[in-house]
């Protein structure tokens, strides 16, 4: 949980900045076409912050959430809210959760659904994964060189980031990556 950085002008050109009210449906698509469901996701975004609260089945699926939405042109903020694994049944309770002014609400009611751990973050697991952001020239086996010092074991980066990134020589500066915590066999 917390806060991460992403470089604003790079990524998916998926929100037109003009349209507030779509913003939080083209980030559920987005997520969504990449294998992602957001059933227990509220989204809420804020200018260039993206908010994600609720709760996702893994922590795979929890890292590959915020890097998605952080990857879309315009964003510059994620505040990773996420938990990993099932929403309480019972012990649940509707709340008013307070949000700033102008910002968008996900559920579309103004009314948020929290677990008594949600704004503490009790219990969340740590990333496993490191993250990297692409530097113009770089390449998935100059990436691996750096973090593995092996370049072959690129296909390690790769497979981690599906299906944010379709083709292991399609990435661009500024983009955000995940690097799985240790290469195989280490």
């Amino acid at each position: 949980m917390g806060i991460f950085d992403f470089i604003k002008n790079a990524g998916h050109k998926v929100i037109k900045h003009d349209d507030k009210e779509d913003a939080i449906e083209v980030v559920r698509r987005h997520l969504a076409a990449h294998g992602v469901s957001t059933k227990d996701v509220t989204i809420m975004v804020d200018g260039d912050k993206i908010t994600l609260m609720g709760y996702v089945p893994t922590l795979d699926v929890k890292e590959k959430t915020v890097l998605l939405a952080g990857n879309i042109d315009g964003i510059a903020k994620v505040d990773d809210r996420l938990h990993v694994g099932e929403r309480p049944g019972a012990a649940v309770a509707t709340t008013t959760a307070p949000h700033p002014a102008g910002s968008t609400l996900g559920t579309g009611t103004g009314k948020v659904q929290m677990s008594p751990n949600e704004t503490s973050g009790a219990g969340a697991p740590a990333w496993q994964s490191r993250t990297y952001t692409v530097e113009k020239g770089d390449t998935l086996s100059a990436i691996s060189k750096k973090f593995y010092g092996d370049a072959s074991d690129y296909n390690m980066i790769f497979e981690a980031n599906k299906p944010m990134l379709s083709d292991p020589d399609k990435i661009y500066p500024g983009q955000v990556l995940r690097i799985p915590a240790q290469r195989p066999g280490a």
